[in-house]
């Protein structure tokens, strides 16, 4: 079967073709009203139509990649994750990381024995969301329940206590950890390092810094060009930038490996995993 030249991508089909600007940069979407998190209690609270939006529209236009980054990493912890024990989640938000672990297990054939998932987060509006949520997963796995358990829980005070050593078969944190103060990392990572089983993964996303000012400079350009074509307004770009400062602390690639060693984990088994941008995501193994 022939393919029309209205059919054939610019791209793969026609080696010759050179790409515009827009092809590059990708399809503009259409505006749309995003909510947008307010910062209190030291950290940024994820509520109200943020905590009901999140997944749907307020993260996938933020981050670029982003669902194909929840692909990816959900691939790796099946891959990797250790059997029997607990599935911790770190800023679960609303719970889809455990969530769609728990359906893969159920359905695929991912049969690890992970029968207890923990969600934490600090807010209650998106720990509302995510009982919502697992309600109807219970039903979808029936007959072969499992145990979500959702606490509200400030990370500033490390790990919560029913999280005891060598008992987790996977942990991960997605987005979170670059909310909380630099001096409370290496804490929470050493923690859950303890709680790790042998070989068990701690798959960790954060937004870095580039090491460079000038190539920082010019991700944060085209990260912000992603944002206005993914329909987000300008005025709202600014807001979000203004009210970022002081509470988004990433640290840099470089920076974050030296946290995880100074945890516990060994150089050689800590490796990037996914990366769009100054937005990556890390796999460390105990």
């Amino acid at each position: 079967m022939s393919i029309s030249e209205s059919e054939r991508h610019p791209f793969t089909e026609d080696p010759s073709h050179m790409p515009s600007a827009s092809e590059v940069r990708g399809v503009r979407q259409d505006p749309i009203d995003i909510p947008d998190g307010k910062f209190n209690r030291g950290g940024m609270a994820f509520n109200g139509r943020v905590a009901e939006e999140f997944e749907k529209i307020v993260i996938p236009r933020q981050i670029p990649g982003y669902d194909e980054m929840r692909k990816v990493l959900l691939n790796v912890a099946l891959h990797t994750a250790q059997k029997g024990g607990t599935f911790l989640d770190l800023g679960t938000s609303n719970g889809r990381m455990i969530r769609d672990f728990a359906l893969a297990r159920a359905q695929d054939g991912f049969d690890l024995g992970i029968d207890r998932f923990i969600g934490v987060d600090i807010e209650p509006d998106m720990l509302r969301v995510a009982t919502d949520l697992f309600i109807e997963v219970e039903e979808e796995v029936a007959p072969r329940p499992f145990k979500f358990e959702l606490m509200n829980h400030d990370l500033r005070r490390g790990l919560p206590l029913s999280v005891t050593p060598e008992s987790l078969s996977i942990a991960t944190s997605i987005y979170t950890i670059q909310f909380i103060a630099p001096e409370h990392r290496l804490r929470i990572l050493t923690e859950i390092y303890e709680a790790l089983k042998p070989g068990a993964p701690f798959i960790w996303a954060e937004k870095v810094l580039m090491r460079s000012q000038i190539i920082d400079d010019a991700m944060t350009a085209v990260y912000y060009e992603h944002k206005s074509r993914s329909g987000i307004s300008d005025k709202d770009i600014a807001g979000k930038r203004a009210s970022l400062e002081g509470n988004l602390m990433p640290g840099t690639h470089g920076s974050n490996m030296e946290l995880l060693e100074a945890a516990g984990f060994k150089p050689r088994r800590i490796d990037t995993i996914w990366r769009n941008l100054q937005f990556e995501a890390i796999i460390a193994i105990k």
